[in-house]
């Protein structure tokens, strides 16, 4: 507590929180939308919603009849109302697909190559129905209508505030799950400002969800994160649910620490400058700690990758020297409650496996077929130099290649790098991918993950 003992009120709280909140953007939804404080809402506002959708799926609402668009919103509004928690966020970042013209087609509810053209709004002290009371929110945050975050303010000078913040949030999700089924992180806002992940607490157990202070330059910056731009690019990229195998809870929800999104931000910046050929430079080292979340920071870069070029047919290979890492990061992709991203990943088991996915690529390339996206893992040792003889040939003690991969979109990520990189084994994968121009290793006690994309011909 402050040493004079005077205590900041709660209203200035408040004030403060919507003044840093509409300087980043963020529209006061009570005015806007003539919405009373302490008014109940029903979860998502569908006006605000339909609007959005048509507009920004207007090339598909401009060709339905007014029946087909009725229904349209009917499956829409049916599929929000019905899905658990890991479906909404797969709604939230990718689409809804619906029927009503004898095809399937994509509904995007959120634009995130086109920011613009979402609306982002807060709201005051709205309640939301619960048991056995209702809950309040001190500011529920809307994109397109959806509730996607809340603010729990407290004092801020008594120290240890945010703590009181954190058990109201996890009271909430035990009170109102249903509104949890959309909101996907919460913000204790206190002497510290954390942000923490969020979903629905069904079983009403006791959960002990970590919370993070987001940083930028060494300061704490909990509206940096909020800003409209990097709160979708967090929401796009760095959030997940991973299915647990352990007793107690069925799942967990991750949202990346501000070091892995820096992490994460630094590999792909160098990746799309080499890639796009705006940047010549082809070596990068990023340090970090033990427990900082190496596996993560491996897992966000793939996710971010392949979404990023899926209309190239990214490949990504993660390289490891010991079965047990094999078995460690396959147990975190496998876990992966995510569609999209489950469907690209596999281990490969053995070398005739390994040659055939890279025979896949070399022939795709010549043909112009157009292969899966795919994102797989696999052991150093499967890259046997008598057992891709017909892609590489030793001469004079040199690896030299028969065939190779000559595409851009094809991604390595390399752990335990410092140990597996300067032996054959490595020659023949380098070569067959030709010797890579990019390589960002990521070192820790002596440890590197090597981030690699094959050099042009």
């Amino acid at each position: 507590m402050r040493s004079d003992s005077i205590l900041i009120p709660e209203d200035a709280v408040h004030e403060e929180i919507k003044r840093k909140l509409e300087e980043i953007d963020w529209i006061n939804g009570n005015e806007e939308f003539g919405i009373k404080e302490e008014a109940t809402i029903d979860y998502i506002l569908w006006d605000v919603l339909k609007e959005r959708i048509q507009e920004i799926n207007k090339s598909l609402f401009l060709s339905l009849t007014e029946e087909q668009e009725e229904k349209a919103f009917e499956i829409i509004k049916s599929e929000l109302e019905i899905a658990d928690e890991v479906r909404m966020l797969e709604y939230l970042k990718h689409r809804i697909t619906i029927n009503v013209r004898g095809r399937n087609d994509r509904i995007i509810l959120i634009d995130y190559e086109n920011p613009e053209n979402n609306v982002f709004f807060y709201l005051h002290e709205a309640r939301f129905s619960g048991f056995p009371q209702n809950v309040e929110p001190d500011f529920t945050l809307f994109m397109n209508g959806i509730p996607v975050a809340i603010i729990e303010a407290k004092p801020t000078d008594v120290v240890g505030s945010e703590n009181e913040a954190l058990n109201q949030i996890r009271r909430y999700e035990i009170y109102s799950p249903e509104l949890f089924r959309f909101v996907q992180l919460a913000v204790a806002y206190g002497n510290r400002k954390l942000y923490t992940p969020t979903y629905p607490n069904f079983g009403r157990t006791e959960r002990h969800t970590p919370a993070f202070s987001w940083k930028v330059n060494g300061r704490d910056e909990i509206f940096d994160l909020l800003t409209p731009s990097r709160f979708l690019e967090v929401l796009r990229y760095f959030t997940f649910f991973f299915k647990k195998q352990e007793k107690g809870a069925r799942r967990i929800k991750v949202i990346a620490r501000w070091n892995q999104y820096r992490a994460v931000k630094r590999i792909i910046e160098r990746i799309e400058n080499y890639i796009n050929g705006r940047d010549r430079k082809n070596k990068g080292l990023i340090w970090y700690w033990q427990g900082s979340g190496k596996t993560f920071i491996m897992f966000f870069v793939a996710n971010y990758f392949l979404t990023n070029h899926k209309d190239k047919a990214p490949v990504v290979f993660f390289v490891v020297d010991r079965e047990n890492l094999e078995t460690q990061h396959a147990g975190v992709f496998k876990s992966v409650e995510d569609v999209e991203f489950t469907s690209y990943f596999k281990v490969i088991r053995n070398i005739d496996e390994l040659k055939e996915r890279v025979s896949e690529i070399i022939k795709s390339l010549e043909t112009g077929n157009i292969i899966p996206t795919g994102l797989y893992i696999t052991t150093i040792q499967k890259f046997q130099l008598k057992k891709f003889q017909d892609f590489v040939e030793e001469i004079d003690g040199r690896i030299v290649p028969k065939k190779v991969v000559d595409k851009k979109e094809v991604l390595f990520l390399i752990d335990e790098a410092h140990r597996t990189q300067y032996g054959k084994l490595a020659s023949v994968m380098r070569t067959i991918f030709q010797k890579p121009d990019l390589d960002l290793p990521l070192k820790s006690l002596g440890k590197q993950i090597s981030f690699r994309i094959p050099k042009l011909l």
